[in-house]
């Protein structure tokens, strides 16, 4: 048992045009975002696709970076999975049960890996500040240069690998800046840039700016793949950094081990980037997020008949395979599976099959218009199974709501790293969310939040870290070899980042539910306010979590240490 603890006309007329739309004009997050076409400091290269971004209208965040886990109202933290048995409260928690909307709390055993103890001591390990253990990334602070660090071109900084220079470090980064699917993968791709810009604005790493070189791959493998090699064998660069789409990243893994290049922080999305020594996802899989849907829908609303609709491609495979074994494990049985794509979406013929099965529950994976559509779909059918709908966490965006419609009310899905609510809802008390919040709307004031736009921030402050600890040296195989190192790093949003011999990383899951959000429409937030005006007074909201990582431990073991010395 887990731990609690589109050919594009058919569907961007009625999705993904629609995502535009909800963005205001087409694109009001978009043009409302730019003053400039990149951030300071960050530098586009060609052929790059619409790449919008604002330019800073003051200095970089601030240092303080708290590493505790963030805080849901009502105070239980959502951490790593707890222990087996009930879960205990972390510390500075009740013991009664967490409240609706608050992720339950660790056990005993499971707060201590999970967050520090309020109060702790400077010097304590796994305090906010404190150094890591021997061997692995500093507990993460604002990006930016190191206090004494040498100005650019100082004495010691050398020419010491491909893409390095005594004042400069060339980063690739590939994002869904165009195409079907680019109304939601502008801001993920901003994220990550967010971070690298607030580096440079900072005074760089260690005397040295990030010189990035910025590409889109309008959510095409092949585009996406010619632009990777441009950027190895034509610019050069040191390492790939914080790409988010999983149409290139699944191919780009096994790239990143032929050319020995660095690729720090992909989405981990697909089931394709792991397993490869010279890349570190950021984010959890696909199939996680299966696993983690899969065991809610059986265990707890009693699920015995599932029919799948997953995109053609290898991540939604994966999701296939993944999901069938593990609900079937747990004595359901997928009775239903379909392919779709943009070219041939088959939503209607899906629908029909399982009617005519008379499913309890439909899940999903693959490009969050192609969910859309499902459910409109099923709208127009007049169907929905007594469970509803699931959807893995690419359909996590405050656009999806208000696009699928009042049918969708309580679908499923997930996400790897405090959900929005939570942390908005906490505020001040949340100091790790509420830092990723200000730093990166600071650089795009109108991104909207995502499980993508969370690890775009993570994976860049994870690369910005490391480089950070080589000094002066830097070189490809010293990055190589300090990710590998990387234990229990956090930046306190929910996920403690731990590589294994596969280089999974996050063993992060969340579950929500699109419910209706009377009190979003008030929120502080604007974004929060439009995302529930947008979605008929709905949103994604936390539902429970943490779970583990079911597909490392699909007996529900959660011994780390004893998973980490085997694959060792």
């Amino acid at each position: 048992m887990l731990r609690r603890a589109l050919r594009p006309i058919p569907i961007l007329l009625i999705t993904m045009s629609m995502v535009g739309a909800a963005c205001g004009g087409g694109s009001d997050h978009k043009s409302s975002n730019a003053a400039g076409k990149n951030p300071s400091n960050v530098q586009q290269g060609p052929s790059t696709g619409d790449a919008q971004s604002s330019t800073p209208a003051s200095g970089p965040a601030t240092a303080d970076n708290p590493a505790a886990a963030p805080q849901a109202a009502g105070g239980a933290a959502p951490g790593a999975a707890p222990a087996s048995g009930a879960a205990t409260p972390a510390a500075g928690a009740t013991a009664s049960p967490s409240p609706a909307g608050a992720p339950r709390s660790a056990s005993a055993k499971g707060a201590a890996a999970a967050a520090p103890t309020p109060g702790a001591k400077p010097d304590a390990p796994g305090a906010p500040g404190a150094p890591s253990a021997p061997g692995s990334p500093a507990a993460p602070g604002a990006p930016g240069a190191t206090p004494g660090a040498p100005a650019p071109g100082a004495p010691g900084n050398t020419a010491s690998d491909v893409g390095i220079t005594p004042t400069s470090i060339k980063v690739g980064h590939i994002g869904i800046l165009s195409g079907p699917v680019s109304s939601v993968g502008d801001d993920i791709s901003w994220a990550g840039q967010a971070v690298l810009a607030a580096t440079n604005d900072a005074g760089g790493i260690n005397g040295r700016k990030l010189d990035v070189k910025v590409r889109d791959d309008a959510w095409d493998g092949t585009k996406g793949m010619n632009a990777a090699r441009d950027l190895v064998e034509r610019e050069k660069i040191f390492a790939f950094c914080c790409t988010m789409t999983v149409a290139t990243t699944d191919l780009l893994a096994k790239y990143a081990d032929d050319v020995q290049v660095p690729n720090v922080s992909p989405d981990g999305f697909g089931d394709d980037q792991y397993g490869h020594p010279w890349s570190w996802p950021a984010a959890n899989s696909a199939t996680n997020d299966g696993y983690a849907m899969a065991e809610y829908a059986v265990k707890k609303q009693g699920v015995k008949t599932i029919a799948m609709l997953y995109f053609d491609n290898p991540f939604g495979r994966a999701y296939k395979e993944g999901y069938t074994y593990y609900a079937e494990k747990l004595g359901a049985k997928v009775v239903v599976t379909q392919a779709g794509s943009f070219d041939d979406p088959g939503t209607a013929t899906f629908i029909a099959k399982a009617r005519a099965a008379n499913v309890d529950l439909l899940t999903f994976n693959g490009e969050p218009g192609l969910w859309v559509k499902m459910v409109r779909e099923a709208a127009s059918q007049g169907y929905k199974p007594k469970s509803g709908f699931q959807g893995a966490a690419g359909i996590y965006f405050n656009e999806i709501p208000g696009l699928a419609g009042p049918w969708a009310e309580g679908s499923i899905s997930a996400t790897h790293w405090t959900p929005n609510d939570v942390g908005e809802a906490a505020g001040d008390k949340d100091p790790a969310y509420a830092k990723y919040s200000a730093l990166i709307t600071k650089y795009y004031p109108k991104i909207q939040h995502s499980n993508w736009t969370k690890a775009g921030y993570s994976g860049a402050l994870l690369f910005v870290d490391a480089v950070k600890r080589l000094g002066a040296n830097v070189t490809r195989k010293g990055l190589k070899d300090q990710l590998d190192a990387t234990k229990e790093w956090d930046v306190g949003l929910g996920a403690k980042v731990q590589y294994w011999c596969n280089h999974r990383g996050n063993h992060q899951e969340y579950l929500l539910k699109l419910v209706k959000d009377p009190d979003g429409a008030n929120s502080p937030d604007p974004r929060t306010r439009d995302a529930v005006k947008g979605g008929n007074g709905m949103r994604f909201k936390f539902l429970e979590g943490p779970y583990g990582d079911p597909v490392n431990h699909p007996d529900g073991s959660s011994d780390v240490a004893a998973f980490s010395k085997k694959c060792a």
